[in-house]
């Protein structure tokens, strides 16, 4: 009888400044029931106790590689964990989170038998701030396993985005062969979130097959790291104008054009853009001005109406915004926003 070997996993997980909670993030890790991975862990120059933790655990198993590095941020230290990686599939995790002890069997067994590219599973959020535990999960919430060929996650791939299916790296494991020569890679220049989305709207449209397990094999925990600085907020609105004007690039080059989907997709980023804004204090001036920038991203052609009226706020933000109409919907939501 041929057995058949087990092939290689390499888990990334970039780390600074956690050494007050890395052990639970590498404990979960080394108590896979699955056991042929390798840990490459990218010390991107933290200045705690972290790199001594790391350092301790290594020196126990052999299964952990340890990189040091100057600090360049998260984008550049998974770029290195990528080069180095030797595994048949890549995995990911943020050095708080936690692994569920059957992810590694459970995603090698999917991919293996169903010879998947990407094999995408649920999380179970857990926000330190609010107290309180969510679930994300995506679509074919009925059944525990679903597949997509190229041609389907083509044509879902708007719906996709809507269900946050994009915006995590560590809710998936992908073969190793989508990296591969540095034909994929996280983009440097996103220094306050964002670098997943941008990934994955470059992987999605050319994976041949997907599939999406709704086991909750993943623990992300929400914390509070939000910066009020000018430069966190202008990178925000960088981003998201590039989300914008990234998803119409897919638009005209063979995603399906689900217009319902699409506005959906236009009236939350517009919303949660218009939400951190005020957030951060601006005027209503300043707010004017963005909505002008970011009328400019917005494919109109591919919108359709939404429900108006005092519970759906999403639906006035387009109608104001595609009529040009920018003072009376910076007043209107900055009103909106000051009375919640």
């Amino acid at each position: 009888m041929i057995i058949k070997q087990q092939p290689l996993v390499s888990i990334i997980m970039p780390v600074y400044n956690t050494g007050n909670i890395i052990t639970n993030t590498l404990d979960s890790i080394l108590s896979q029931s699955y056991t042929n991975f390798e840990l490459i862990i990218v010390d991107d120059g933290s200045t705690d106790t972290s790199g001594h933790i790391c350092s301790t655990y290594a020196a126990k198993d052999k299964r952990i590689r340890l990189i040091r590095q100057q600090n360049k941020g998260i984008c550049k230290a998974r770029n290195v964990g990528i080069q180095l990686a030797k595994g048949k599939y890549l995995a990911f995790c943020d050095h708080d989170d936690i692994y569920h002890t059957s992810l590694l069997e459970t995603t090698v067994k999917y991919a293996e038998d169903f010879n998947l590219e990407v094999i995408k599973y649920s999380v179970e959020i857990q926000n330190e701030i609010k107290g309180n535990i969510t679930y994300n999960r995506h679509i074919g919430k009925e059944k525990r396993f679903q597949y997509f060929d190229n041609k389907q996650i083509r044509q879902e791939f708007l719906h996709l985005i809507n269900t946050g299916f994009c915006n995590t790296i560590w809710s998936a494991m992908y073969n190793a062969s989508l990296f591969k020569d540095g034909a994929l890679y996280f983009n440097p220049c996103y220094k306050h979130g964002g670098e997943d989305f941008d990934l994955n709207i470059r992987l999605y449209p050319n994976v041949k097959s997907l599939g999406i397990l709704q086991d909750v094999l993943y623990i992300h925990y929400l914390r509070n790291t939000l910066s009020t600085s000018a430069k966190f907020y202008d990178d925000v609105l960088q981003h998201s104008q590039k989300e914008l004007y990234s998803i119409n690039n897919l638009l005209s080059n063979g995603i399906t054009i689900n217009k319902k989907e699409y506005t959906l997709y236009c009236s939350e980023k517009i919303t949660s853009i218009l939400s951190y804004a005020v957030m951060m204090g601006k005027d209503r001036m300043q707010i004017t001005q963005l909505l002008n920038n970011l009328f400019t991203f917005i494919n109109w052609n591919n919108t359709i109406p939404m429900p108006v009226g005092r519970e759906y706020l999403k639906g006035w933000v387009l109608i104001l915004l595609r009529h040009r109409l920018f003072g009376v919907l910076s007043a209107l939501f900055y009103f909106y926003k000051m009375k919640k």
